[in-house]
């Protein structure tokens, strides 16, 4: 709950806030029913924006600025954003 935030067992701000910035829905989500089934996934596009929450210390900002870094790599490589999305990692400049 520290990276992202949490709302259980008590509500609480993370270490990076997450935004789609300019997002809208370009397909809309399957039926939840067996008719549904067989329809296109639901999609979404726009511009995903990862910066610091005012939770963040200076002792460890470095640390998690590098953790973002490769868990965007990761989510890039491993195609969890599908083709032609951007990312924007707005970190202090120091």
């Amino acid at each position: 709950g520290k990276l992202f935030g949490a709302i259980s067992p008590t509500q609480n701000h993370g270490y990076l806030r997450v935004n789609i910035r300019e997002g809208k829905v370009t397909q809309k989500e399957a039926k939840p029913t067996r008719q549904g089934k067989n329809d296109p996934c639901g999609e979404m596009e726009g511009l995903l924006s990862i910066s610091f929450s005012p939770e963040v210390s200076s002792n460890i900002s470095k640390p998690i600025e590098s953790l973002t870094k490769n868990l965007t790599w990761l989510m890039f490589n491993l195609g969890w954003l599908w083709s032609g999305c951007k990312a924007t990692l707005l970190f202090p400049k120091k």
